[in-house]
């Protein structure tokens, strides 16, 4: 596989993706947060044409500890590269000669509302476990749900 247990993708520097199968190195990692936020997007796109639990399983991987952990908690620094493991040289930084990871994630979460829940005639799916309320209509009924949680954080 090439796909970290964090939802990250892309080992290799070198070309902004893949080296060999299985090369997954922790300091190394490249994983790029764009990266992940594509993965967040594609995910969402798989799901809207088939409800499989394994894509709503590496959206929630992806943007839990790959995407989220490219930005700061005060949202003013990013990583670009975000490696597995570190000896400290490390370091989110406020912008990048190449610039694509703070709007990405300024794209995304403001789309974050789209990828909690799905509906169709029949069924409901929550994919993210996330404070949220949602009015959906399912086989002609207007239906409310809402979820209280602090999930992530506790």
């Amino acid at each position: 596989t090439r796909l970290y247990i964090t939802g990250g993708i892309g080992s290799s520097p070198t070309n902004e993706g893949f080296s060999a199968d299985y090369d997954l190195p922790n300091e190394r990692a490249y994983a790029e947060t764009c990266a992940a936020i594509g993965l967040v997007f594609w995910n969402h796109r798989l799901l809207q044409v088939e409800c499989d639990a394994r894509y709503a399983d590496v959206l929630e991987a992806a943007l839990y500890n790959s995407v989220l952990g490219g930005i700061s908690l005060d949202g003013e620094t990013f990583f670009y590269a975000n490696p597995l493991a570190s000896q400290g040289m490390h370091h989110r930084q406020e912008w990048f000669e190449v610039s694509c990871c703070p709007p990405n994630i300024a794209r995304l979460l403001a789309s974050l509302g789209e990828y909690i829940y799905a509906a169709n005639e029949t069924d409901i799916a929550i994919h993210l476990y996330i404070q949220s309320t949602a009015r959906l209509n399912v086989g002609g009924c207007a239906v409310t749900l809402r979820q209280e949680t602090t999930y992530p954080w506790n």
